[in-house]
């Protein structure tokens, strides 16, 4: 969530409580940020260089790790980029100036109260098991996507019945939509393929 003017701008994330009300999170605030600066968790997997890599070579500079808390870190990010609320309460990302998703931020406090924060670059084009044509159909399908949009759908396979047990093909569909993806974007598994 963004507040304030377009060029001093406070930057949190919010999260649901057990008690179903909703709560600042002040850990995650960032106070009298500059128009384009925001914070992301600090990326502390194996995949730390690959991604700082990813996110340099699109212009997003890192300005340092924030004050009292060694998990996010301060950046500038290109213009035109900015951090949005995600469907989710515990969800945020940032979108290219094109309004593409291309980091999805998770805020995770398990029943402990330890909160975690994670970061995901996204992909340009991916695929996605259709679960609610399954559950009402019993049809296997996988869409390929385009950010949200749907520019693919595998041809529909019926789940198999063997000895009275329903066997899920989605295996079958995944496997054809990667085939198609392989064909028409070859690099699509290559997080920084296909944004230009």
């Amino acid at each position: 969530m963004l507040t304030g003017s377009p060029e001093t701008q406070e930057v949190f994330i919010m999260m649901q409580t057990p008690s179903n009300t909703v709560k600042d999170i002040p850990f995650l605030r960032l106070v009298g940020a500059k128009k384009n600066e925001s914070v992301l968790p600090v990326d502390t997997d194996r995949c730390l260089k690959h991604n700082e890599g990813v996110l340099a070579a699109v212009g997003v500079k890192v300005l340092g790790i924030v004050v009292d808390n060694c998990l996010l870190q301060y950046v500038k990010l290109p213009t035109g980029w900015k951090k949005v609320a995600g469907n989710r309460i515990d969800y945020s990302y940032i979108i290219d100036n094109k309004s593409r998703k291309r980091v999805e931020i998770l805020l995770y406090q398990p029943g402990s109260g330890a909160q975690r924060v994670f970061m995901y670059l996204c992909h340009r084009y991916g695929r996605s098991f259709d679960h609610n044509r399954f559950c009402n159909t019993n049809e296997c399908v996988t869409h390929v996507t385009d950010g949200d949009q749907v520019i693919y759908t595998t041809r529909p396979v019926v789940a198999r019945k063997h000895e009275g047990t329903m066997y899920v093909t989605m295996e079958e569909a995944d496997a054809a939509a990667s085939a198609w993806l392989d064909a028409h974007y070859p690099k699509w598994q290559d997080i920084s393929a296909y944004w230009d």
